[in-house]
């Protein structure tokens, strides 16, 4: 998480939890619904049978969509409000998805269950990538497939 000042982007994500919602189920973030979307499913690419953990899954949009074609599909994220919202999205479309409120420095995985770990606009977020890291090479299975989607830093503002 980023420090902001007195706020870390965990409680603003959780203090804007029905704004991010709203943004992501509407389709409101042009750069993502057109742009990055596309690049991290391509990056991702034909997956059914593995399993996958979305690290900072926010809402689940992402564990939806490839949940639907076929992987097993994890994900965490530190926002609860959050969380709860796509656990109730993803039993509304029938899938079967394991969500869970933790950090991405303490993942709640077993050693090497996931075939591919994803951080779509996670990395920008994380103070200190060096724990989350170890994590995700702790968790995928050897062979495994990080992929990584990260803003370019013109896209947000300086962080203390």
């Amino acid at each position: 998480m980023t420090n902001l000042g007195n706020k870390t982007s965990e409680s603003t994500y959780a203090a804007n939890a029905d704004y991010w919602l709203k943004i992501i189920r509407e389709r409101l973030d042009r750069y993502r619904s057109n742009l990055t979307d596309k690049a991290v499913l391509d990056a991702i690419g034909l997956s059914d049978g593995l399993t996958i953990l979305d690290a900072g899954c926010g809402e689940g949009y992402l564990s939806r969509i490839l949940a639907q074609a076929g992987p097993r599909m994890v994900g965490v994220d530190t926002c609860p409000d959050l969380v709860e919202s796509a656990r109730v999205a993803a039993r509304e479309l029938g899938l079967t998805i394991d969500y869970y409120t933790q950090s991405v420095n303490d993942l709640p995985i077993a050693d090497g269950r996931c075939d591919k770990v994803v951080c779509n606009h996670l990395i920008n977020d994380l103070p200190d990538v060096s724990k989350p890291f170890q994590e995700f090479a702790r968790v995928m299975r050897e062979g495994g497939q990080l992929v990584i989607l990260m803003l370019h830093p013109c896209f947000y503002g300086a962080h203390n």
